[in-house]
């Protein structure tokens, strides 16, 4: 849903400011409309709020300058062109310098991954691996750790706060939640879980909310949803063919969020129904999640990577169940589907409910889940992204 309160200029408003998701893109764009001589003033990193919802995404504002123009403000420049702002194809160059030294920096690694193979023992190492952490898993981390900081994971708390760095989450509050999700994945009882408490969530902050149900399985699932919605004032709907989506989304606008629960993506009526694939990969109005559970399987998640790609997932939720105390899956989990996380479900055992995703709050689960170790950790890397020590 585009409310006017979600709404916010964007950069490209000015033919003067490009913006791009990273630095690449935006010189990228900058060379498309003022060309290749193109002069750059500056430079800065922006966190924009998205326009259909969830999050904000950090964004790359390049500042352009009227040809004769310095790198600093508007003012013309006499017989000092040295101090102009660099060209765009010179930036550029050096842009796929980087690109070219990163590439070799993951050939090598790689190498590294194929040679050394062997067991990994160290007190970080060895406390993942006690927390349900595959061997593989951890093999592939310390590698990267070892890569990238030089030093070993011989203390537990420098390893997490260098893994609080680099895993991907939603990082906003409810406000930041809003417009049209679809939950995928394979254990539907899990991700029916969730979508209930995201529902009853909202409406607990007085969000007007929409949930459209998929092929229910039978008529328990029917009264289910009806119940939940009563208990906590919500509308719902069921979607049993494809041309009903169009009609419902044409009242997408009368919600502050809409959730839509499908069925098992190995459902055979999913096979006799490909529209909804059609219709929902494409649907630029969407955030599709795929859901998975740290009670299930991990192996089967492999497939659901490829299915993530079909149904051009760009999110996943993680549910957790009642009773579950191998926290470490999670990192398994992120290195089959490779997604930022938005949903992080709560075990009744924590106090049930649904909570949006922080890279701190999932490293936390792994050093105990307090409130305080989520917040001791985002504060270190916070500090590391300063330059403090």
């Amino acid at each position: 849903m585009f409310t006017a309160r979600n709404s916010r200029p964007q950069a490209e408003e000015n033919p003067r400011v490009i913006t791009g998701y990273s630095l690449k893109e935006a010189y990228r764009k900058v060379r498309l409309v003022h060309g290749e001589n193109a002069v750059i003033q500056g430079t800065r990193t922006v966190a924009v709020r998205m326009g259909n919802g969830l999050g904000t995404k950090k964004m790359v504002e390049v500042t352009v300058g009227e040809p004769g123009t310095g790198g600093q403000g508007n003012k013309p420049v006499i017989h000092r062109r040295p101090e102009a702002g660099p060209p765009a194809q010179a930036v550029q160059a050096e842009l796929d310098r980087i690109d070219n030294l990163v590439a070799d920096v993951q050939v090598e690694l790689e190498r590294v991954h194929a040679r050394e193979d062997g067991p990994v023992s160290s007190p970080a190492t060895s406390y993942l691996e006690s927390l349900g952490t595959s061997r593989e898993t951890v093999l592939r981390l310390t590698h990267r750790y070892r890569a990238e900081t030089g030093q070993e994971p011989t203390e537990r708390d420098a390893f997490l706060k260098w893994l609080t760095g680099k895993l991907s989450a939603a990082e906003c509050d409810w406000d930041g939640f809003y417009g049209s999700h679809a939950f995928l994945g394979f254990d539907r009882h899990a991700r029916q879980e969730l979508v209930f408490r995201t529902c009853a969530q909202f409406r607990e902050l007085g969000r007007e909310v929409l949930l459209l149900v998929a092929f229910p399985e039978h008529e328990g699932t029917i009264a289910r949803v009806q119940a939940e919605a009563s208990r906590h004032g919500y509308d719902a709907a069921v979607i049993r063919h494809p041309r009903q989506l169009q009609s419902c989304q044409e009242h997408f606008g009368d919600y502050d969020v809409v959730l839509f629960e499908l069925p098992d993506l190995d459902d055979p009526v999913l096979g006799e129904f490909p529209e909804f694939q059609t219709w929902l990969a494409a649907n630029a109005g969407f955030h599709r999640h795929m859901v998975v559970s740290l009670g299930t399987d991990l192996p089967a998640a492999g497939t659901g990577a490829d299915l993530a790609r079909t149904w051009n997932c760009d999110w996943l939720a993680v549910s957790r169940p009642r009773r579950f105390e191998r926290e470490g899956k999670i990192l398994d989990l992120l290195e089959l589907i490779s997604l930022p996380v938005s949903l992080d479900g709560v075990s009744d055992r924590e106090g049930g409910g649904v909570r949006i995703a922080r890279a701190a709050d999932l490293v936390a689960r792994l050093s105990g889940g307090s409130d305080l170790a989520a917040a001791t950790l985002l504060a270190a890397v916070e500090a590391t992204a300063r330059g403090e020590r």
